[in-house]
């Protein structure tokens, strides 16, 4: 894990700098950088000064300015053979609590303590006791699998609130500019440790659409959805933050997964008000999402269906309805994952459009009007960052689930929905 942090320190000699008239200067050497293991221990600092690595007179890259290196015993006590600084204490370390230098390299303050990592015992009592455990103990007498971050309980449910924003904007396979923006904001609680992650996610928001996209038509120009939901997560381990997408693929989670391993099963329920607009759709529907992480790989997808792993049937059945609606977002499936430190993803999104009647069997093809049949469009897509492309085609994923699972009907894809591509850029702006 990587934690930035900008100190109040004059640059080092010889370290660059760029003067901006008389008022403003740029100084390498200013920022730290913290490299941290599982528990949240800075191990390593380095600063944003570089210094340059040469092969027979040729440049050949560039090394990071190594400042500080801490090793610990158990309770966070320093090791003075394993370690060393440059320019005095680093001000953060065992469990990336405050140093006091004051009282020593090994003395730690936290909102709820003072903590002596020599001894492993706390100064003060503590505020959230555990029957049959000294007031005075730390991390439950187990600091190679617990952490306590702020002092008060390392096995209490914790939880925080997060919000996001996305934007994206790109060329439709006619050429034309479409756009889409997207608000989702929620709470996340559980109990965390460095083995073991177990949360709960509730979340709700919604999204505006503009121009040609998946889930608009010549009848549709702007249209909008909103979405409320939860899901469960169980994890471990420690992995960069990964996101987890719920409605589709433009709206992931306010809370990026940081597990190392983890699945993660939840409800939701939303209105759309494209597929409703003619006042002949399903009005506010139920879906399920289901997600793995297995190392820097996350999988997010999400479906209608009634039958596991999805049970949408839960937040259908709370609706009033007996069956899936099979509208809206249908389905769709995002594999993201890590190259080169770069995030990189690809997957499947469907749209359809509301059908006449209820759930029909296999063969045939499900009767819809001419405004619901010009929804149903499907797209395979790729992104590296937040550049995204998307070829428009067959709805193979929604083909094969109906042919070989749900034993139903097909949708019919009218051929100008499934020629084409596009692109488009976007970023998201996240708070927690």
């Amino acid at each position: 894990m990587v934690v930035q942090r900008v100190l109040g320190l004059p640059p080092g000699i010889g370290r660059p700098s760029v003067v901006v008239g008389s008022v403003m200067e740029l100084m390498r050497g200013r920022r730290r950088y913290e490299l941290s293991d599982w528990l949240g221990n800075v191990r390593v600092v380095v600063s944003d000064a570089r210094g340059p690595v040469r092969q027979g007179g040729q440049l050949r890259g560039y090394r990071a300015e190594v400042v500080g290196v801490r090793d610990y015993y158990s309770y966070g006590g320093r090791m003075v053979e394993g370690s060393y600084e440059v320019g005095g204490v680093y001000r953060w370390g065992f469990n990336g609590q405050e140093v006091v230098g004051e009282l020593g390299r090994s003395h730690y303050t936290a909102r709820f303590w003072e903590y002596d990592g020599r001894l492993g015992r706390r100064w003060n009592r503590d505020p959230k006791p555990m029957v049959g455990e000294s007031e005075y103990a730390v991390n439950r007498n187990n600091p190679v699998l617990n952490n306590d971050p702020e002092g008060d309980c390392p096995t209490c449910w914790k939880g925080m609130f997060g919000w996001q924003v996305g934007v994206r904007a790109g060329l439709s396979p006619e050429g034309k500019i479409f756009w889409n923006a997207a608000l989702l904001a929620g709470w996340q609680g559980g109990y965390v440790s460095s083995g073991f992650q177990g949360t709960m996610t509730v979340f709700g928001g919604g999204s505006i659409y503009g121009g040609p996209q998946l889930g608009t038509s010549s009848d549709v120009k702007v249209w909008w959805d909103v979405v409320g939901g939860g899901y469960a997560t169980l994890g471990g381990g420690q992995g960069p933050p990964l996101p987890f997408y719920t409605l589709n693929y433009n709206t992931p989670s306010p809370f990026p997964n940081q597990s190392k391993w983890s699945i993660n099963w939840g409800q939701m329920v939303t209105y759309n008000r494209a597929i409703n607009l003619a006042g002949d759709g399903p009005g506010v529907q139920g879906m399920g999402l289901v997600g793995v992480r297995m190392g820097n790989v996350m999988i997010s997808t999400h479906n209608d269906a009634t039958s596991g792993p999805y049970w949408s049937g839960v937040s259908g059945r709370l609706l009033g309805k007996g069956e899936g609606t099979d509208a809206g977002w249908t389905g769709g499936i995002v594999v993201s994952g890590l190259i080169d430190g770069r995030l990189v993803q690809g997957g499947y999104e469907n749209f359809t459009g509301f059908r006449v009647g209820g759930w029909k069997p296999a063969p045939g093809i499900y009767e819809q009007t001419r405004y619901h049949k010009a929804l149903n469009k499907a797209v395979t897509f790729f992104g590296v960052g937040g550049l995204r492309s998307e070829e428009y085609g067959e709805p193979w994923l929604q083909e094969l689930i109906h042919k070989n699972i749900t034993k139903e009907r097909l949708y019919e894809h009218p051929d100008e929905n499934k020629e084409g591509s596009s692109v488009s850029v976007g970023n998201v702006l996240r708070r927690q």
